[in-house]
């Protein structure tokens, strides 16, 4: 056990009246706990000074319970530790975060997200170096951290790593091989999300939950409530949505569109090569054929050609496409 001593904090979309009648069930709550009650400036309400094994029943003493209706104008209730590690907690489960916004797992119950806080904060203060939990994390490896922490193939000492694992830069990474290679020369390239890219089918999901953790919630929404388990660390978008039954191309677009917005960049223009938009996106076929516009015999028209040829205009096309991606129609 880490010894740690945790927080509640809870955050309101408005603060009005629920987070009146809110305040006054944390209070009795805390009493009953002996935790340490603080109103936030900005209305939020904290609830300090908590065991681990109290967790659980001060979110059920102030109602809220795992999947079941959480109080009037409870956006978020956040697991808090001494360290920069937390459970970001909504109706439907906990996401765990290294930091401001690194994500580890996805749980659906708070002892499980309590247990990883646990097991998180233990194995940094029985292995760490005079370092930064952060540091700590740079220098062994995020993936190797997500499995000691998750339960899975735990590591018993992270200082008896190979120096391929925590060399830093090109280091094995868990998420891509189930083994390391034999020969490092040759192990199989493979490509890395890096802020600001848009999301393709081969990206492995972990990696986009890593670089851009404002999916979860949109992963969810689609039902993939397995985000963040030791299984998705090896899948690939296309995999992931292949378990689960989902339309990789419906979800690509809706992603890729808001991180075109996001990010200031334009994910379709008059330049695309008909290929590309239909690998990427073949929904918006259905685009064209609203316009009455027939496939060319060579694909790798784009599409202000196409309009052109054909007397449309490129920006009325281009605004179809975008809301058809983002299932606006």
């Amino acid at each position: 056990m880490s010894n740690m001593t945790y927080a509640l904090a809870v955050h309101f979309a408005t603060k009005g009246e629920g987070c009146k009648a809110f305040l006054k069930t944390a209070e009795d709550a805390a009493k009953m706990y002996q935790a340490s009650i603080i109103l936030q400036p900005n209305g939020d309400v904290t609830l300090a000074g908590i065991a681990a094994d109290e967790v659980a029943p001060l979110l059920i003493a102030t109602g809220m319970s795992p999947y079941a209706e959480w109080p009037r104008d409870v956006v978020t209730c956040d697991i808090e530790t001494p360290l920069p590690l937390r459970a970001v907690g909504m109706e439907d489960g906990w996401e765990i975060f290294l930091g401001d916004n690194v994500f580890v797992g996805f749980v659906s119950m708070p002892d499980d997200a309590v247990r990883i806080l646990e097991r998180a904060g233990a194995f940094y203060t029985n292995q760490e170096k005079f370092e930064t939990l952060p540091h700590f994390v740079e220098r062994i490896g995020l993936d190797a951290f997500r499995r000691e922490v998750l339960g899975v193939e735990p590591l018993t000492d992270a200082s008896a790593l190979p120096p391929e694992y925590t060399s830093g830069g090109d280091f094995y990474n868990l998420a891509y091989d189930p083994a390391p290679p034999t020969d490092w020369d040759e192990r199989p390239a493979a490509r890395t999300l890096h802020h600001g890219d848009f999301v393709r089918p081969d990206d492995n999901l972990m990696q986009i939950l890593t670089v851009y953790p404002e999916m979860g919630p949109l992963f969810m929404e689609y039902g993939m409530h397995c985000i963040g388990c030791v299984i998705s660390y090896d899948e690939s978008l296309w995999e992931a949505c292949q378990v689960h039954g989902l339309d990789i191309f419906e979800i690509m677009g809706e992603m890729n569109e808001y991180l075109a917005d996001k990010l200031g960049k334009e994910l379709i223009t008059g330049e695309t090569p008909l290929q590309e938009l239909f690998t990427m996106y073949p929904q918006t076929v259905s685009v064209l054929q609203e316009y009455g516009i027939s496939l060319p015999d060579e694909m790798s028209t784009t599409l202000g050609a196409l309009a052109a040829e054909r007397s449309v205009s490129e920006a009325d096309l281009l605004a179809q496409i975008h809301r058809k991606l983002r299932k606006e129609v």
